[in-house]
């Protein structure tokens, strides 16, 4: 099956295929190692519910797909032991410069066949950055912490997005909707009560 695997690893909404197209489209990556000419791009999703290419048939497509050819082959999704050994045993043993990259959820420990250097673990922004990102998102002229009053205001930020980019994002175009002062005040003070949901509430939108 094919070794040079590549693994993407940590909490959604942290822009693991983001990185890895830009990794991959990287000028320090050497394409001769991941094709060259003859290189294309294949995203598989793996979800039950996926009627281009139900799960129980992934093997069979890879191999129709894949076949002959040099690839990056990416797999967005959470995968049982059993289909991804299916999906290895579908690859050829001659992969002539191919890479296969996992993309996970979650904190997963480096397993003994994948290198340091193929173990790609995004972390969450800490609260400097968090406030930081935020502001630049959100283009005012004055710091939106001294127009919302409430207390330590980038732990409560920091908090509400977990750091989470994504989150971060997308709470930032929430606010540059509403027009007055007030209306952050109430859109922060809505999101810190909400303490169990308040994350998914924000991934929602």
């Amino acid at each position: 099956a094919l070794n040079n695997q590549v693994e993407a690893v940590r909490m959604s909404s942290l822009g693991k295929l983001p990185t890895v197209f830009k990794f991959f489209k990287h000028p320090t990556v050497d394409p001769s190692g991941i094709g060259g000419n003859s290189f294309f791009f294949f995203f598989c999703e793996t979800e039950e519910t996926d009627n281009l290419c139900p799960r129980k048939e992934v093997d069979k497509k890879l191999q129709k797909i894949l076949d002959r050819k040099r690839f990056l082959l990416v797999i967005d999704g959470e995968v049982s032991n059993s289909d991804w050994n299916a999906i290895l045993g579908a690859l050829r043993e001659d992969h002539n410069g191919s890479r296969i990259v996992r993309i996970m959820q979650g904190i997963h420990k480096r397993p003994r066949g994948i290198a340091a250097k193929n173990w790609i673990e995004l972390k969450c922004f800490d609260t400097k950055k968090t406030t930081s990102l935020f502001n630049q998102r959100v283009c005012m002229e004055e710091k939106i912490e001294d127009q919302i009053k409430i207390e330590n205001f980038d732990e409560v930020l920091h908090g509400i997005t977990k750091g989470l980019p994504l989150a971060i994002v997308l709470l930032s175009g929430l606010v540059q909707t509403k027009e007055y002062p007030n209306e952050w005040q109430a859109v922060f003070e809505h999101l810190k009560s909400k303490k169990s949901k308040r994350l998914d509430s924000i991934l929602a939108r």
